[in-house]
Formats: structure tokens, C-alpha cells, sequence
């Protein structure tokens, strides 16, 4: 069975991969790391890129696989810029741009090894993936649920700015949410398949984790 390392941003999405992406690729041994943790360091002083290098150093030789789980939104310094039309290309983008650095600074590094992965804008907005659940779990007015993705089309789409992104606009409708509680108890109300489904980027990645499998 295929070992991949997870690096994730923060607790919530480390508790996301270990309690809903696990589970929903029981064929992978995946294990999801706090940023700096792979060090055995804190995870203090956001997601930057000298950090996040330090971290796949640190974890090449115990691991088959090694991904991310970063959001789009609000990177720290020292990541390659991205461009592109779209919220989509400009995150492929970055993806493909990481990967480059990546090779550069560890060229013994086999490929396929590295799947950089940053969620579209950020994670909660894969809890838009269904507003009834939001309104179920949140006990806030599906309306308002449902007003933000009427406003941006979709889940991935929710605005990439500090008073629209997708933890904004939860925070806006809910003013007790809090990520790593609630955020995780409406993520099992939605299921990743449910969010596969709705996020198309979100999606792409775990179709390159499904073919990791043996």
C-alpha cells in the first residue's frame, strides 16, 4: 500500500485528511502533517515556501507519495506567481510552478513522487459544496447559504479577497464558526464525494491520489 504524506496548512485540514480523505481512499496509507511538522518543529509563521521545502526534505524517505493541502488564498512569501485567466488556470499555474521549483531544488527527486495540490480558495469553501448541509449543521438560513453561490457560480469560485473568501462569508452568516469544530462536523455532513462533485479542482487532485493505488 502506496505511503503519502499529506502537508496541510493547519489543524483543520490536517484533521480533514486523516478523518475524510483516509477514509475515502482506503487503499492509500495516508497521513496528513501539519506544515513544519514533518521538522518536528511548531507550525507557527505561515505557509511559506522555505517551510513547506523543508518539510518535503524532511519527509522523502519515509514516504512513496508526497502532496499538499494549501490554501490558494492568502499564501505567505516565496512561492512562485501564478497566471492565468481564471481561478482554475491560475492555480494550475501555480501547481505546475511549484513542481518546477521543486525539481530544481531536489533533482535526484523521482518524478511523480511530488503532486502539488492548493485548494481553490480556500477550505471552506469546499463546505459551499452543499448549502443544505451548511443550513442543517450551521442552524443559519439556507438563503444565505445558497445567496453565495448563486452570487459566484460555484464552490471554487467564491471570491479570493480578504473581506469576500469563502471564511469571510461563512464567518459573515455564522459568528460563532469556528474551523476546526464546526468546520469539521459540516465537512462529514457533506462528504468528499459531495465535494468532488461540486469542485472540479478539488477533484482533479483526488483523481491523481486514486492512481497512486497499486
Amino acid at each position: 500500500m502506496p505511503k503519502v504524506a499529506i502537508i496541510c496548512e493547519g489543524k483543520t485540514e490536517r484533521l480533514f485528511v486523516n478523518k475524510l480523505i483516509r477514509a475515502y481512499l482506503p487503499d492509500l496509507d495516508i497521513r496528513g502533517i501539519e506544515i513544519g511538522k514533518c521538522q518536528g518543529k511548531g507550525c507557527g509563521g505561515g505557509v511559506s515556501y522555505e517551510k513547506f521545502r523543508k518539510d518535503l526534505h524532511a519527509a522523502i524517505n519515509d514516504y512513496d507519495h508526497i502532496t499538499t493541502f494549501f490554501d490558494y488564498y492568502g499564501l505567505n512569501y516565496g512561492w512562485p506567481e501564478a497566471e492565468g485567466n481564471t481561478p482554475w488556470e491560475r492555480v494550475e499555474d501555480l501547481e505546475a510552478k511549484t513542481m518546477e521549483a521543486v525539481h530544481k531544488d531536489f533533482p535526484d527527486l523521482p518524478q511523480g513522487v511530488f503532486i502539488p495540490f492548493f485548494a481553490l480558495h480556500e477550505f471552506e469553501a469546499l463546505l459551499f459544496s452543499d448549502t443544505a448541509a451548511m443550513h442543517r449543521m450551521l442552524r443559519q438560513p439556507l438563503a444565505k447559504f445558497e445567496a453565495v453561490i448563486q452570487e459566484c457560480g460555484e464552490p471554487e469560485l467564491i471570491n479570493n479577497h480578504p473581506d469576500t473568501a469563502p471564511s469571510k462569508r461563512l464567518k459573515n452568516i455564522c459568528d460563532n464558526y469556528r474551523k476546526t469544530v464546526k468546520g469539521m462536523r459540516v465537512a462529514r455532513e457533506i462528504t468528499v464525494a459531495t465535494m468532488r462533485q461540486q469542485c472540479p479542482h478539488f477533484n482533479s487532485w483526488l483523481v491523481k491520489l486514486e492512481a497512486l493505488v497499486d
